[in-house]
């Protein structure tokens, strides 16, 4: 799906989303063991790997200061501040990337813009304390609201929502609308849909194959698949699925652990994504034609068995003889003389009395409006009338002038045939208009 290029306006320089996805860098600076089952609490570790994840191409490094578990506390803002301030002042004159500190505390994002700190990734929007969009506008920086729902007391007992894709946006509009009202620009922010924060499996998998509605808000699109349990136990593949299906859903940034594996998978997203980009402006609109599988009737005039064409089953006059071409339009006139009927009243009847009956049936299956009978049935009467007239003039023309057999005189000289004939097609056209007309009830007076 395609993107727009979208820029952070970030304090010292510029980020820009642009065809490329960008991938930034977790370095967890939390008591807690990482996915790669090592704890950098301390600041000499976290230092090294967020120099490390610079030389693997990360575009911007998050020092994680929250923890975020079922069930366990929030970190006080005293406690994160010791945590990451170490680390700000290593990475300060050293990085040249730009840092961002993960926090839901006021305090502890003011404390992190003065360190050093550009971006401040706050997991609940700006729901638990409202006034770090202050902080972040004051300081010129920028903010990332995450989606969170519920809090981490409490997930483990809330009920599951039937629409989770509707709360995301619902409370990052809220979120959004929280940051505005602090004076921050578009350029100042990005939203975040917040994989396993408050939500179970399930509704991980529904947000992710819809991460693409997140660009109705116009700011740049990150997706976090560093937190465990995305969709299986702590499985490397599904961080990477889920950073597959959101670049394909439009994500502008990535937050991962691993980051060589996937800025790869990103790069095979990316252009699998452009593929389908340059499809859907150089390719014609239409709809293609389906060829039809085996087992099914063929559809479309392409698609049907070539025809026969040897001479055995192509008519005489197909062109592989030398005789030329028969003019069909002689038919209208005159008929051939080897097909041409017998003389005698006879043959009229034999001519014309077929070419009568099956007219008559056709006649009578169309429909005719209820309506005056001299306006609709008398003129398609009328012109019956005369073409078989004409039918029959000239049949009885190409029968006298053929020599008549030599027969009774009894049998060529009344017509009877041909007076019974024209007796039974008027009774038959004339009956069917009275039958149109509708009875009128009378009245007494």
């Amino acid at each position: 799906m395609q993107r727009k290029r979208l820029v952070w306006k970030l304090r010292e320089s510029e980020l820009v989303f642009a065809e490329q996805t960008l991938v930034a860098g977790l370095v967890p600076v939390i008591p807690a063991l990482a996915p790669d089952g090592q704890q950098y609490d301390d600041a000499k570790r976290a230092y090294a790997r967020a120099m490390m994840l610079e030389e693997q191409g990360a575009a911007f490094i998050v020092l994680g200061a929250e923890i975020l578990a079922p069930g366990k506390p929030l970190l006080t803002a005293e406690e994160q501040i010791r945590r990451i301030m170490p680390v700000l002042k290593k990475l300060r004159r050293q990085i040249g990337i730009p840092v961002a500190v993960a926090t839901t505390r006021a305090e502890t994002a003011e404390r992190a813009l003065e360190g050093g700190a550009e971006i401040i990734f706050d997991p609940s929007a700006a729901s638990f304390e409202p006034t770090i969009a202050k902080v972040v506008a004051d300081a010129s920086g920028v903010l990332i609201l995450g989606h969170m729902r519920g809090t981490p007391d409490r997930w483990a007992k809330q009920a599951p929502t039937s629409d989770p894709i509707a709360n995301v946006l619902s409370d990052l509009d809220a979120g959004i609308h929280r940051a505005r009202m602090a004076h921050l620009l578009n350029t100042q922010l990005a939203v975040e849909p917040g994989f396993n924060m408050g939500k179970r499996r399930d509704e991980n998998v529904a947000v992710a194959a819809r991460v693409f509605l997140l660009n109705r808000f116009e700011i740049p699109v990150l997706v976090n698949v560093a937190t465990p349990g995305l969709l299986a136990e702590d499985s490397p593949g599904a961080s990477l699925a889920v950073a597959t299906a959101s670049v394909l859903g439009a994500a502008h940034a990535l937050i991962a652990f691993d980051v060589p594996a996937t800025l790869a998978a990103a790069a095979v997203a990316d252009a699998i994504d452009k593929v389908k980009a340059y499809e859907a402006t150089v390719l014609p609109k239409d709809k293609p034609r389906e060829t039809p599988s085996f087992g099914k009737r063929p559809l479309g005039r392409e698609s049907r068995p070539p025809r026969d064409e040897s001479p055995a089953t192509m008519p005489r006059d197909a062109g592989f003889t030398d005789a030329p071409p028969r003019d069909d339009r002689r038919a209208t006139t005159a008929l051939p003389a080897a097909t041409a009927p017998p003389a005698g009243p006879s043959s009229l009847v034999a001519t014309v009395l077929p070419a009568a009956m099956t007219a008559r049936p056709v006649a009578i299956m169309r429909p005719v409006a209820i309506m005056r009978p001299e306006a609709t049935v008398l003129p398609v009467v009328m012109a019956r009338l005369v073409a078989t007239a004409r039918r029959a003039a000239t049949i009885r023309l190409v029968a006298m002038a053929r020599p008549a057999p030599t027969v009774p005189r009894a049998v060529t000289t009344p017509p009877v045939a041909i007076v019974r004939l024209v007796a039974t097609m008027l009774r038959a056209v004339i009956v069917r208009p009275v039958a149109t007309i509708r009875p009128v009830a009378i009245v007494p007076r």
